[in-house]
């Protein structure tokens, strides 16, 4: 029941002959129970698909093994489990930073006498793909996008297309994004124009507050 760090390491020649893989290899594997507290917080993310990270004590004195710190998406702490009140802003300060980037991050710190390896991982929520006119093109897109793992919100004040029958798989069917004629996108990451003709020809295209048009992918379909 106590958490450990487990290795697993094969050679070249046994893994292509006995084991069949294309090369060896080592790799280390990370076990633990899984705490309520930490069930619950992984549970609360995944439930409102935003972003956040969990620093977790890998290596180091046996009574820091297995301690954990959360961090929310704006990078505050919600959850500390057995770890010193002293050592928070420092394990805080890793885990803030492996969050900004996105990736998740293996390191070995300096807690005040004393060397840690810390490993912090990041979930990030599911990419946003905004399909413009909900065609018969949108329906086979929407598919393919959901497949892939994209959120997808479907933009078309046609009713009579853009509809829960024809798209059961996204997650608006909202004119919400139809604002006095422009298409205004704000935690997307994607958008296909699935139609070439009108309502949308006289359409602008706009950014939302907190997005930047540099950094949207966009696609004619």
């Amino acid at each position: 029941q106590r958490p450990c760090l487990l290795r697993f390491g094969v050679s070249d020649e046994l893994a292509f002959e006995k084991v069949g893989l294309a090369c060896g290899g080592e790799i280390a594997i990370w076990v633990e129970p899984l705490e309520e507290a930490r069930r619950r917080f992984w549970q609360r993310v995944c439930e409102a698909d935003h972003s956040a990270a969990m620093l977790t004590v890998i290596d180091g004195a046996p009574g820091w093994v297995g301690a954990w710190l959360a961090l929310d998406e704006d990078a505050s702490a919600v959850e500390a489990h057995r770890i010193p009140q002293a050592a928070l802003p420092t394990l805080n300060a890793v885990a803030a930073a492996a969050l900004r980037k996105g990736q998740p991050h293996l390191e070995e710190i300096q807690v005040g006498a004393m060397s840690v390896r810390v490993f912090t991982d990041v979930i990030w929520p599911r990419p946003t793909l905004v399909i413009v006119g909900a065609s018969h093109i949108a329906i086979a897109l929407t598919s393919l996008a959901r497949a892939l793992g994209f959120c997808v919100v479907v933009v078309d004040p046609r009713s009579a297309f853009n509809n829960v029958e024809r798209f059961f798989l996204v997650r608006y069917h909202q004119n919400r994004f139809l604002v006095q004629q422009s298409i205004v996108y704000d935690g997307c990451d994607c958008v296909a124009f699935a139609s070439a003709r009108r309502p949308f020809d006289d359409y602008s295209f706009a950014c939302g507050p907190t997005k930047s048009a540099q950094n949207l992918q966009l696609f004619f379909v």
